[in-house]
């Protein structure tokens, strides 16, 4: 029998190490954007937690010098936290741009992959085709030998 042999092979081998690529690509950027959402919760709650301390420092004595600092303080946080919000929202359309990127690398491979199933089984019919003649023939042979 002779070999089935897709004559595109190295291209669809080269679309599968693409989508692998872009399988890394988006796990990277993924993590970024998950670390990028951690650090904005622990902003957020530095913020809570001086909130508090404000509040629970306000039940006695008032300091004019302590009340401007952690002012300037929650007003240093509240920069950072828009500064860190603007930065996820950058991460999550490159996020978004890698994840269309795979759908697209995984689409190409997937139509080589379709395309080498149809050319396998015409393979394998002109294969049968091909047995059943020799069969044939075979048995013609033998008939007209009697």
């Amino acid at each position: 029998m002779k070999r089935f042999r897709f004559r595109l092979q190295p291209l669809l081998n080269i679309r599968k190490h693409t989508e692998r690529e872009k399988q890394r690509e988006l796990a990277a950027a993924s993590t970024k954007v998950q670390n990028q959402k951690d650090k904005l919760s622990e902003l957020h709650s530095d913020r809570e937690a001086t909130v508090e301390n404000q509040r629970a420092r306000m039940s006695g004595k008032l300091s004019t010098a302590n009340l401007l600092t952690c002012t300037r303080y929650l007003l240093r946080l509240r920069k950072d936290t828009f500064t860190e919000s603007e930065i996820l929202r950058e991460l999550e359309k490159a996020e978004d741009l890698s994840r269309y990127d795979l759908m697209g690398a995984a689409k190409e491979r997937r139509k080589y992959e379709r395309l080498k199933e149809i050319r396998y089984e015409a393979f394998l019919k002109e294969f049968d085709l091909q047995e059943r003649k020799e069969t044939d023939d075979l048995v013609t042979g033998r008939f007209r030998h009697r």
